[in-house]
């Protein structure tokens, strides 16, 4: 019998067409980073945090991350890793972080890619029954209606923050200076999610699998998170916002693999690899 492996369409890429930034999560409070690859093996890998990441956004040792990307190694697929090391880089200006990968687990990802990682690189793997094209509009949708769910459950926040508020004028005051604007951007970063994935419907040529226009530093912009849960968890209390902020917690994790899987696709079409 032919395991799933044997049956694959491999694109093979260079080392450094992985040099485009990914996005993570730290597994303890959803903190979300940028990061880019930077040296693999079977037991584990090195990133690179921008220096203006890093002063903002800290990684720990000990830390556990979810890298947002299915890294196989031989039949196994996983995406976590453990900070087991931290090192600044003066001349790159950039803080370097090396994670043991953890075992493997299972990992739901909206299309068939992943990073086989092999002792001294990688290479991205397209399954071969579906194309760019196809794996492009099936993200970008999946994003479309992650998004949309995010401003579901806001509306569904709206009347508990207002409950839970100690006055009116205060509730009114949280209720412009940040809950209104944080509404305002996940409407505006999913109806432009929107608008890219009705431009994909139909397929397009595997050479250029995304929208015209598309733009990926913007697309980063649309899939960032908007909402301040730890700002809402100190705010407010109660265990139904508390249920509503862990499932805000996981979508947001979602859009993270999401956008790394766009990335993938780009470095395929980059390199001819569809």
């Amino acid at each position: 019998m032919t395991d799933g492996h044997d049956r694959r369409r491999e694109a093979r890429v260079r080392f450094d067409s992985l040099g485009m930034p990914f996005q993570g999560i730290r597994q303890a409070d959803a903190l979300g980073f940028q990061y880019v690859l930077m040296d693999f093996s079977s037991q584990g890998l090195q990133i690179a945090i921008p220096g203006w990441v890093a002063a903002w956004e800290k990684l720990l040792v000990g830390d556990v991350i979810d890298f947002g990307l299915p890294l196989r190694v031989g039949s196994q697929i996983g995406h976590l890793g453990t900070i087991r090391w931290l090192r600044w880089q003066e001349e790159a200006r950039e803080q370097y972080c090396g994670a043991l990968l953890l075992p493997p687990g299972p990992y739901a990802e909206p299309g068939a890619i992943a990073v086989d990682i092999e002792d001294g690189g990688a290479r991205v793997v397209l399954d071969g029954s579906r194309s760019l094209a196809e794996l492009a509009h099936t993200t970008l949708r999946d994003a479309e209606l992650l998004k949309k769910s995010l401003l579901i459950h806001l509306d569904h926040l709206l009347p508990f923050f207002q409950r839970l508020a100690s006055d009116r004028d205060t509730y009114a005051q949280i209720r412009e200076l940040v809950l209104d604007d944080v509404r305002a951007r996940v409407a505006a970063n999913h109806a432009r999610l929107q608008e890219w994935a009705r431009a994909t419907v139909g397929g397009a040529p595997d050479r250029f699998p995304l929208p015209a226009g598309f733009d990926l530093e913007e697309f980063r912009q649309c899939m960032e998170s908007e909402i301040p849960t730890v700002l809402f968890r100190m705010t407010f209390e109660g265990e139904v916002i508390l249920r509503y902020l862990e499932e805000i917690k996981r979508v947001e994790q979602r859009l993270c693999r999401d956008f790394n899987t766009l990335v993938l696709i780009n470095v395929l079409r980059l390199e001819g690899g569809a």
